[in-house]
C-alpha cells in the first residue's frame, strides 16, 4: 500500500471504506450478464481477497460495506435503483460509520 496511506492510517487520520456491488434484479441478467447476482457475488469475493494479498485486513484496516443482502429482492423503479427505504438504510450506515 502507499506509504503516505500507511502514515496516515497509523495516526488515525483516515478511514477506508469500500462498498460491494449490490445484487441487480435476476430480470435484468440476460441484458447485463457482466452484472449477474453470480457476478457481482464473485467480484465482491475478488475485492475482498485483493485487500488481503496487499496486506489490509478486512474489518481493521478497510470497512467493507457490503449490502447484498439489503439489496437482493428489494423493491426497484428499474431492476437497479432502489426504492427509498434501501438507499435510506445504506445512508444510515455511512452516517454512523463517520460519526464513529
Amino acid at each position: 500500500t502507499h506509504p503516505k496511506y500507511r502514515e496516515c492510517a497509523c495516526l488515525g487520520k483516515v478511514r477506508l471504506i469500500w462498498v460491494s456491488m449490490n445484487s441487480q434484479s435476476a430480470a435484468l441478467d440476460e441484458d447485463y450478464p457482466h452484472q449477474s447476482r453470480e457476478n457481482a457475488l464473485l467480484f465482491n469475493e475478488r475485492i475482498r481477497k485483493s485487500f488481503i494479498s496487499i496486506g489490509l485486513t478486512p474489518g481493521q484496516d478497510v470497512l467493507l460495506l457490503d449490502w447484498w443482502n439489503l439489496t437482493a429482492d428489494a423493491q426497484s423503479s428499474d431492476g437497479i435503483h432502489y426504492l427509498s427505504d434501501v438507499n435510506l438504510a445504506k445512508a444510515a450506515q455511512i452516517l454512523y460509520l463517520a460519526e464513529h
